[in-house]
């Protein structure tokens, strides 16, 4: 779902339906990070960079995606 779509209540009433959420396009960390405390299950994202992947905390993030 694009980011503006987003809350609190619209995710936790989508994770009680069994419905899997992924947030796009999202390239911060940050964002990704409040998405999934929000119960968000992955991302897309176009920053690939080795810069990015090669940073422990955004290859977590990456990684939480393909689970």
């Amino acid at each position: 779902m694009p980011e503006n779509r987003t809350s609190d209540s619209f995710i936790a009433k989508l994770n009680k339906a069994g419905v899997v959420t992924y947030v796009h396009t999202n390239n911060d960390i940050s964002d990704m990070k409040k998405y999934e405390k929000m119960g968000i299950y992955g991302f897309y994202t176009d920053d690939l960079s080795e810069m990015v992947l090669g940073n422990e905390g955004a290859k977590k993030w990456y990684l939480m995606g393909l689970r």
